[in-house]
């Protein structure tokens, strides 16, 4: 009996260790269970959309932000809901900024104080042409459209007061369009020729009189108008032009705004000024013409430059037949305004004009007429996802 203790003492050792074992088993596999039923942590997923801008150029980078990684607490679930309510309102904040920054106009100093200033802004809608619009205003007279065609009197009855006053508000209001719009510009007496054309070899490609009305020599070449962007090199060269061009002789409305007229693309918009010496013939012509035209296709703003009421009657029934306006200085007005006038530029720069191609006019009409991509959804691109683990 003795003999047989030790063994029933190892076996019930055996039993017991066994059995342990089996315990911490049993309990660890309950805590593995208990661990892996557990309900999962909620996942929170935020996301932002940022609403398309007006204009491309015109984004504003949203501040950058830091990821959050981990929320532990409902103090940590409240500290980020209260950074991203004020995330939210510091980006209308700017949002609102920059409507605010849009609107604001920059004038361009002009002597025309009386009459308004000239100005370019923004378009508002459409233009005549089609897209959105420059403004801009040429003695008074403010116009909104994307092709500015200016016919200008380069007579010998202009005297140095209106050359002075007309020369001045001339590159003013071509600088204000800017180069998202077109511009064309003729010069006038009896002959007609762009600035960048000699005003005396235009003198002997034309024939005529006042009296009998003017027109080209037989196998001469005209002016052929066409469009330019008001560009640095553009300006530079019209500047010289504007300020260095003689004037010539003869006064006749109907060539020049014959051939504004009948440009391709059409001019939205047309500044017509003169002295208002122009013989009867001429303005019955010119009157015709412009019934000939379609309805509210192109807008006819005209200028009387320091003549009398007498002389202007045909002036303001071109504008009224265009939807234009029609603007008369008399002497008295011209004296005043022109006292106003900074000194001229006495140097300039040795470039040439360049003008369009048939194409590229083409082309930029298309591209102003086509849908912005501001206009495109483009929610899903500028995404911005927050996941918290």
């Amino acid at each position: 009996m003795n003999s047989k203790n030790p063994l029933l003492r190892s076996h019930l050792a055996s039993v017991f260790v066994s059995l342990l074992v089996n315990v911490v088993l049993m309990a660890l596999l309950l805590l593995l269970i208990d661990f892996h039923s557990a309900p999962e942590e909620k996942r929170v997923s935020i996301r932002m959309q940022k609403e398309p801008e007006v204009m491309q150029e015109d984004i504003v980078d949203p501040p950058e932000l830091e990821e959050i990684t981990e929320l532990d607490s409902v103090e940590d679930v409240q500290e980020f809901s209260d950074s991203m309510a004020e995330l939210i309102s510091e980006m209308v904040d700017e949002s609102q900024s920059l409507e605010t920054e849009l609107l604001v106009v920059t004038p361009v100093s002009s002597p025309v104080l009386l009459q308004g200033i000239t100005m370019v802004t923004p378009g508002t809608g459409e233009g005549p042409g089609g897209g959105l619009g420059k403004v801009t205003q040429f003695m008074g007279q403010q116009a909104q459209g994307t092709r500015f065609a200016f016919v200008i009197d380069y007579s010998k009855s202009m005297s140095r007061t209106q050359l002075s006053m007309m020369k001045h508000e001339l590159y003013s209001a071509v600088e204000t369009v800017g180069e998202q719009g077109l511009v064309s510009l003729l010069f006038f007496s009896g002959p007609v020729w762009r600035p960048d054309q000699d005003a005396k070899e235009a003198e002997d490609r034309w024939a005529g009189s006042n009296g009998k009305g003017w027109y080209l020599k037989e196998g001469a070449m005209g002016p052929d108008p066409r469009w330019l962007l008001p560009t640095r090199k553009n300006l530079a060269a019209l500047l010289r032009m504007i300020h260095t061009t003689p004037t010539t002789y003869g006064t006749d409305w109907y060539p020049p705004l014959k051939l504004a007229l009948e440009m391709n693309p059409r001019p939205d918009v047309v500044f017509f000024m003169t002295d208002g010496s122009c013989p009867k013939t001429s303005v019955e012509r010119t009157l015709e013409l412009v019934k000939s035209l379609p309805p509210r296709s192109v807008q006819i703003n005209t200028v009387a430059l320091g003549v009398s009421e007498q002389k202007v009657e045909g002036l303001h029934i071109i504008a009224e037949m265009t939807g234009g306006s029609f603007k008369h200085y008399d002497e008295a007005t011209l004296k005043e305004q022109a006292a106003k006038l900074p000194d001229p530029p006495d140097s300039f720069r040795d470039v040439d004009l360049a003008y369009l191609s048939d194409t590229e006019v083409h082309a930029m009409i298309h591209r102003a007429q086509a849908p912005t991509a501001s206009n495109a959804s483009v929610v899903e691109e500028n995404e911005i996802r927050f996941r918290i683990e």
